[in-house]
Formats: C-alpha cells, structure tokens, sequence
C-alpha cells in the first residue's frame, strides 16, 4: 500500500494537483509508521524527494534521498528503485547546477539499471552517461581554452623578436642562432 501512495502522489504531481499529492505521501507515511517496515520508509522517503526536488527544497531533498538509498541498498532486488534514485540525485545536481562530479550519479543509475533488467532505464543511463560525458569534454575544452589564452599572453609579453636572426648551418653545427644587436 505505501508504494502505492508513494506513486498516486506521482499521479497527482502529473495532474498538478499539490494538495492530494501531499495528503497521498502523508498517507504514505501513516502506513510506514503502522507496518514499521525499513522498504516502505524506503519508498516514503524516495517519494519526499521526489516531492521536495519539485518544491527545491533542497536539504528536505538530500536527505530524503540519501535516507532512500541508504535503505534500499541493504535489500535484496531493489535495482529499480534504485536506478530511480541515482537518476533523482543526478537530476537535483544538473538542476541546481552544482558545480560536482557527475559521475558517480550517472554510473550507479547505470549500475542498477543494468541490474534490474529495465531496458528503458538502460537506455535512459546510456544517456546520462553520454551527457556526463560531454559536460567532462566541455570542462577540458575550456581548460584548453585558459591555458590557450595563457600562451597566448606569454608571447604577446615576449620582447621585440625583429633583432633575433636565426642562422641554419648545414651541416648542423652547434650554433643554432646568431643575435644580432
């Protein structure tokens, strides 16, 4: 019953209906406390994230989540959920624009999605891992860029290069340039 709270408050996010979205995780969350079972506060927890990830109430999100996996990752066939909440946590971080690692997010989706069999979370990893990808070649790309500019600057404070003459001797010899001043 409480997973089924947990995704009615899915349907009434769907539908923008933020009232019974909330009365259905606060139902949610009255069943956790009768059957005391670690997977419904699993799932209780998974659906406040959700909730709160909307809401950007971002602290209410980390550890709603955090407490979701921790839980789901001691029981046995959770892969789905699993691959829920890595990709929750992948998009909180691309939503606020943290400046971290996305990696890990994308690989434990991944992970799990593999795990569970679910071919379009496989396909939905995949994409993630191709994004996390680009944004890494982006991060070089503009690191390249500074160190192109620092170059850049290097030579445009060199002194005046006119007076240098370069003299090849063939065959080689050990003088390479004559400095003429």
């Amino acid at each position: 019953k409480v997973i089924g709270y947990v995704y009615l408050s899915e349907y009434y996010y769907n539908v923008e209906n933020e009232s019974e979205r909330s009365k259905a995780l606060d139902e949610a969350k009255k069943l956790a406390r009768q059957t005391q079972k670690k997977e419904d506060w699993a799932y209780v927890n998974f659906g406040y994230a959700k909730y709160y990830l909307t809401l950007n109430k971002n602290e209410q999100f980390v550890k709603a989540i955090n407490q979701s996996i921790d839980t789901f990752l001691t029981l046995p066939n959770e892969n789905f959920i699993l691959t829920n909440a890595y990709y929750l946590q992948y998009k909180y971080i691309i939503k606020n624009n943290l400046e971290t690692d996305l990696r890990q997010e994308s690989y434990k989706a991944y992970e799990y999605a593999e795990k569970s069999k679910n071919s379009l979370f496989i396909a939905l990893s995949n994409t993630s891992n191709s994004l996390v990808s680009y944004k890494a070649f982006k991060a070089a790309l503009s690191s390249l860029s500074l160190l192109l500019e620092d170059i850049s600057l290097i030579f445009m404070n060199l002194p005046d290069l006119s007076t240098l003459k370069l003299t090849i001797t063939f065959p080689c010899s050990c003088s390479f340039f004559d400095i003429v001043g």
